[in-house]
């Protein structure tokens, strides 16, 4: 019995796991205005983005990932999550009709990335994906400056790393829609 019970090699005690290091929480910032439905980039800047994101996530990501789609305005995707295949239902249903107010304030969507991340002690990593420049500017003391310049410092002093992806060529394309005689122009 007693070697049975030596076999079993009984444990006691306590194991600390609070301080595993599950992988960074990473949210991706995607430009859905209408200027990233450019072919310059095929099969669309737009499309070409997301492949990008599809393909890290499947093959570099160990964290929690999420998504912030944003033209003038920004929303919250899909919050961070472990479940990679919810992240990718999320990123594939992204368009260029996702947020209905044109432009682009990359500072109202790093805010909105800001929120997505939340507080904790978990390396933070925000990825802004876009074509364009940031079209809002906010005063601070006597100079102008881009939103999202300022949205960027203050994600960068709370510790978080803002990493920024131009999609797109230098030379571009001119940007194409339907008017609502359903003509291309």
């Amino acid at each position: 019995a007693l070697a049975g019970f030596a076999l079993a090699r009984p444990q006691w005690g306590r194991v600390e796991t609070d301080k595993a290091w599950l992988g960074e929480d990473v949210v991706f910032v995607l430009d859905c205005s209408l200027s990233m439905t450019t072919s310059d980039v095929l099969p669309s800047r737009l499309q070409r983005a997301k492949f990008a994101m599809l393909d890290f996530v499947r093959k570099q990501s160990h964290g929690r990932v999420g998504l912030v789609a944003f033209a003038g305005s920004a929303f919250i995707q899909c919050p961070l999550t472990f479940d990679a295949d919810a992240f990718e239902e999320s990123l594939l249903a992204v368009d260029e009709k996702t947020i209905p107010i044109p432009g682009t304030d990359i500072g109202r969507a790093l805010k909105e990335a800001s929120l997505a991340i939340g507080k904790g002690r978990r390396h933070k990593i925000v990825v802004l994906v876009t074509d364009g420049e940031d079209l809002e500017t906010i005063r601070v003391g006597n100079e102008q400056i881009g939103s999202g310049i300022f949205a960027a410092k203050n994600l960068a002093t709370n510790g978080v790393v803002v990493f920024t992806v131009g999609v797109g060529t230098p030379a571009g394309k001119e940007v194409q829609a339907f008017n609502a005689a359903g003509q291309m122009e």
